[in-house]
């Protein structure tokens, strides 16, 4: 799938990243971008858009056009087949907007670190998924050569 990558970081910045870390032979396109009405009129058949802030990128909307923002991404998700990954930052979603991501979103998965005596334990909580139904929390993951590697066999406790 291609990639369309919306930043609230500087276009140049995401652009140097991702050259170091992978060959783009599907021609993907980074914006810096904070218009939902962009968002969606860049949505196409088989694309994986990031939204990266959407917590800081959407902070200064009212909770109404916060909702239409939600709302119009799911919509326009739903009929191109395209994967939407908004992130977040920890701090910035207040629990209204929460509580409009939870009931709109596929899905919700959390990163988590946190120092412990063996070092940094890190881990993964899956709290909301498309089927409605809770799956596993607090699952161990590590990267490997700029790769995340998961074993759901390990929990965090």
């Amino acid at each position: 799938m291609r990639l369309v990558y919306f930043t609230s970081r500087g276009k140049e910045e995401v652009m140097n990243q991702y050259k170091m870390h992978f060959d783009d032979t599907l021609g993907s396109s980074i914006f810096e971008e904070r218009s939902p009405t962009r968002w969606v009129a860049a949505m196409q058949k088989d694309v994986v858009m990031i939204i990266d802030s959407f917590s800081y990128m959407v902070l200064d909307k009212d909770l109404q056009s916060y909702r239409a923002a939600v709302e119009d991404l799911r919509s326009a998700s739903r009929s191109t087949q395209a994967l939407v990954v908004l992130t977040t930052d920890t701090g910035m979603v207040t629990p209204e907007r929460e509580a409009i991501l939870l009931h709109l979103v596929d899905g919700v998965v959390d990163f988590h670190v946190r120092e412990s005596n063996e070092g940094l334990v890190r881990f993964i909580r899956i709290g909301h998924w498309y089927d409605g139904r809770i799956r596993d929390n607090n699952i161990f993951y590590r990267f490997e050569d700029m790769r995340i590697s998961v074993d759901s066999r390990s929990r965090v406790v």
